[in-house]
């Protein structure tokens, strides 16, 4: 009889598809599709997609080889041309599909409850507004949802030892790699997972030798491809600078995730935010009540996905603005350890299943009314680029856009925006004006605008 990864509390997943049509409505409903615009990667897409060679697939992207995600991008272009609002639908029904497979791989974990909870605190987390507010970031949802997918087919395995489960880990390890290029490190999660959980030894080491391959494979196409995430530190001050780089991140990553301010505390905020973290962690690993293995493979897959980002620019690191997709990226092993940490059966039968529902859904309003506020800035700004390009299309006249972090022709070198954005407008296969950016009342000359 194998050791398995589930406790006596876990259920078997769920049999319909109930579960997942409620959380697409829980994602449909929180997340608004009027605020995305194309934003700066996504121009430099727009401007090597007309007329694209076959090897401008395999081409890294600022160091990220994401074949899969082009493949895909090219194709709704093909469709949707300008017209944002069905990129937003689409990625947001990824996001719905990656909540999706959270529930059933914590359903395997935990109690009913405690997964449910997770999932939904994860699906509406703040964080996750730039994700679902920029086009481009539907590679993360892609990427995400299919290493969720990875993990899930390799518990399965763990727990069933079936060969089609460990052939569809290293199916969806390539898969969520090359949507986002920053999925190498996933293999390594697996062979760790083998020596933890797989007591027959040959059989351990005939896995983990599975995955070890397919690392070695991921870093070979890196090294050929990857650009500057094939760089190494080379000095002892770049092996320097890559420490004070990480702990700068993990810092910045772990306020974002625990609702602090990245500057709430001066210089002290990372330092809190890694002690707020550090604490969780050990509550995670030290509860004897749960299986502290699998809190160890959380703890690593939290650190797989950490690795994933470019921590080759080391020190640099210290001097930028940090993407929050960077941060995005850790959020569901994260979610994991939290909820390994505070919750299983015993835990939640504690509290009053009242107030239970009560928490949850004050929760869902503060994080909603929040969420508004962000939002409200965004579709504003998004609204007053889609009217300058508007007019820059009725009138004949160069377009220039505004407001940081949004697209600006001379910053980000893209030659032509106006004819870019035409030849891909006659593509629109819908012309349909929805969304708040979309409608032709809001391209009239009545709201003044800047040039700053």
């Amino acid at each position: 009889m194998h050791r398995v990864l589930r406790t006596d509390h876990t259920i078997n997943w769920p049999k319909d598809w109930r579960a997942f049509l409620l959380l697409l409505l829980i994602t449909l409903a929180f997340w608004r599709v009027d605020v995305n615009f194309f934003w700066r990667d996504d121009w430099n897409f727009l401007s090597d997609m007309r007329d694209p060679p076959v090897a401008y697939f395999i081409q890294d992207h600022f160091g990220h080889v994401k074949p899969l995600f082009k493949l895909t991008f090219f194709a709704q272009l093909q469709v949707f041309g300008t017209n944002t609002i069905f990129y937003a639908y689409y990625n947001l029904l990824f996001v719905a599909l990656g909540a999706y497979a959270m529930l059933r791989l914590l359903l395997r974990l935990t109690s009913v409850t405690a997964a449910w909870v997770t999932t939904i605190a994860l699906l509406i987390h703040p964080l996750m507004f730039n994700h679902v507010g920029w086009t481009f970031e539907q590679c993360i949802s892609q990427h995400l949802f299919f290493q969720v997918l990875a993990v899930c087919c390799f518990v399965a395995w763990v727990q069933e030892r079936r060969r089609a489960d460990l052939l569809a880990t290293v199916a969806w390890s390539v898969v969520q790699n090359y949507f986002f290029g920053n999925g190498l490190f996933l293999p390594m999660l697996f062979v760790a997972g083998c020596l933890l959980f797989v007591e027959d030894r040959r059989e351990r080491l005939r896995a983990a030798g599975y995955f070890v391959g397919l690392f070695l494979l991921f870093i070979a196409i890196q090294l050929g491809l990857g650009g500057d995430r094939a760089g190494m530190p080379s000095t002892v001050e770049d092996l320097l600078g890559l420490f004070s780089g990480s702990i700068h991140l993990l810092g910045i990553d772990s306020a974002r995730a625990f609702f602090i301010q990245e500057t709430a505390f001066g210089a002290a905020t990372t330092w809190l935010s890694i002690a707020l973290f550090t604490g969780l962690v050990a509550l995670a690993v030290l509860r004897k009540d749960r299986d502290q293995r699998i809190a160890w493979f959380l703890v690593l897959w939290f650190g797989v996905a950490f690795c994933s980002v470019p921590l080759v620019r080391r020190g640099d690191l210290l001097l930028r603005t940090i993407p929050h997709y960077y941060s995005i990226l850790c959020m569901i092993p994260l979610g994991f350890i939290g909820e390994h940490a505070l919750g299983g059966r015993s835990w939640w039968s504690i509290v009053p299943r009242k107030l239970m529902l009560t928490g949850v859904a004050g929760l869902l309003l503060v994080v909603f009314l929040l969420d508004r506020q962000l939002m409200a800035m965004v579709s504003f700004r998004s609204f007053r680029n889609e009217q300058a390009m508007m007019r820059s299309l009725q009138d004949g006249t160069p377009y220039k856009g505004f407001d940081e972090p949004y697209f600006r022709a001379d910053k980000d070198k893209v030659e032509d925006p106006l004819g870019i954005y035409r030849y891909w407008r006659e593509r629109d296969r819908f012309r349909l004006p929805i969304g708040y950016a979309n409608e032709p009342s809001n391209w009239t000359r009545t709201t003044p605008l800047s040039e700053e």
